[in-house]
Order: structure tokens, then C-alpha cells, then sequence
């Protein structure tokens, strides 16, 4: 099929220095709106902490020495994102970013979106945002991270979302988000073989 023809749920064709921001967060935004527990696996995945999204009506739960006859409970959270394709990671920025959260109650996370992690420099960040912001949690995660996390997200009859997924994966491979060389095996063809 020709690629011009399909219709695709993520913009590829533009040089905006922010489309593949725009796209990861729509791809957020659509996991959220079409299942708001499927939303809460998929940020749990990509995290690495457990991301409680929407309420939990409770009865008659114990509270400290006291059993109310009823509870609504809204976990609160809070996710930053930061992301780099082709430009240098800046850790200032990122110290910026995480204090930004100030005295906020709830679950603090940065995630700093790259095509991948250079290990030594994800330490140095880890090190330098705890020292300073000890109550926020540093995460550096990849595109092929998030496309990863997509895996058995939906089941084959929600189509539409499996079709958005397949459609970011895709997008992904297409803006080289990230390599798959490791995947590939080379074959050169020959004419004859040997006898």
C-alpha cells in the first residue's frame, strides 16, 4: 500500500520541533480516553511506579483509629515529560523541571523521552535530581519503551486502538525514534552457489 495514500493517526510529514512530543502525548491521551485502567497498566509500565488513575470508593475502611462509614479516595500523581531526539540532554533543564513540583502532594515523576539511554549519564541525573529534589522520581525512557509497554494493552476486538497503537509504532520506526538494526539479519543474494 502506498504510504501517501494511508491515513495516519500521527502527523509525519511536518518539520515542527515538537512533533514527536505531540504525538507520544496524543498517543496518552487517546489510551486514556478510550480506558482509564488501561492507562493506568500503560503509565505504570513506562514508570516503573504504581499509577493508581481515577477514584477508589471504599466502605467502612479503617483510617487511623477511626472506621468512616464511606470513603472516596483520588490518588494524586503527577508526570513531567522532557524530550530529546537529536538535541543534547541538559541536565539544568531537568533540575528546572524537577522543581517545578515544589511542595505538591502525591506522586512526583520525571521522565526524561529518548531515542536511548546512556547509562552513565542517566546515573549522574539520577544522582544530581535526588540530591536536590529527593521526593521526585527520575525515569529516562525510550520511544521503543513506550511502544514496548503498547503490547497486549488492548485486546484484538478494540480495534481502533490497536490500530492507533500499530499506527505510533509505525510512526516511530518511520522518524527512526529508535533502532532496529539489532533485529534485522543481513542476506546478500548471489547469482550461484557453491558447489
Amino acid at each position: 500500500r502506498d504510504i501517501l495514500s494511508k491515513i495516519h493517526y500521527f502527523q509525519r510529514y511536518s518539520s515542527v520541533e515538537n512533533t514527536e512530543t505531540n504525538n507520544t502525548l496524543q498517543l496518552f491521551s487517546r489510551i486514556y480516553d478510550h480506558s482509564v485502567s488501561a492507562a493506568s497498566r500503560f503509565l505504570t509500565d513506562i514508570t516503573g511506579e504504581a499509577i493508581d488513575i481515577g477514584i477508589e470508593i471504599v466502605q467502612q475502611g479503617r483510617s487511623g483509629n477511626a472506621i468512616p462509614d464511606g470513603a472516596i479516595i483520588q490518588r494524586s500523581f503527577k508526570i513531567l515529560i522532557e524530550a530529546k531526539v537529536d538535541s543534547p540532554i541538559n541536565l539544568d533543564q531537568l533540575l528546572r523541571h524537577a522543581g517545578t513540583f515544589g511542595d505538591e502532594a502525591g506522586m512526583k515523576i520525571l521522565l526524561l523521552l529518548t531515542k536511548n539511554i546512556n547509562e552513565s549519564e542517566e546515573k549522574e541525573i539520577i544522582n544530581k535530581i535526588h540530591d536536590k529534589h529527593p521526593d521526585v522520581v527520575f525515569r529516562n525512557i525510550t520511544y521503543e519503551t513506550i511502544c514496548k509497554a503498547t503490547e497486549g494493552l488492548f485486546k484484538p476486538h478494540e480495534s481502533g486502538m490497536v490500530a492507533l497503537v500499530e499506527d505510533y509504532i509505525e510512526y516511530c520506526n518511520d522518524a527512526e525514534l529508535f533502532d532496529q538494526s539489532r533485529f534485522l539479519l543481513r542476506v546478500v543474494p548471489c547469482g550461484q552457489s557453491a558447489k
